[in-house]
């Protein structure tokens, strides 16, 4: 008896949640060209020599129009995203900002303006 719970405690130790394959549903592409087409944020059509599939995106996972494919949330933009879009155009700040709150004490912050790049891989 001690044997089994000690085992049903490890199997429990070591399960792993495996994500689930995205789920796919048919669709008729007649007259579309081969290719990807969205569906919105959640899912998007394959579609191949006439015939498609209905790809739906996991949870937490959406669909970036971009890309073409489904991606983490975090990284794929706004609206059906979370991750901030940035603008090309934006220069980092470099200079260092100094704050006095006393004729004799002077306190002087400097902001980072590095940021990590996220990547995903497959």
């Amino acid at each position: 008896m001690k044997s089994y719970f000690a085992f049903a405690i490890l199997a429990v130790l070591f399960v792993q949640e495996v994500p689930a394959a995205p789920q796919r549903e048919g669709v008729d592409c007649t007259g579309k060209e081969d290719g990807v087409y969205g569906w919105g944020c959640w899912s998007y059509t394959l579609c191949t020599g006439g015939e498609g599939e209905l790809i739906k995106c996991e949870d937490g996972w959406a669909f970036d129009d971009e890309l073409m494919r489904c991606r983490i949330q975090g990284l794929v933009a706004l609206p059906c995203g979370t991750m901030a879009l940035t603008t090309e155009s934006a220069e980092p700040a470099t200079d260092d900002v100094e704050f006095t709150t006393s004729e004799d004490e002077a306190t002087t912050m400097v902001y980072s303006t590095e940021q990590a790049e996220i990547t995903d891989t497959y």
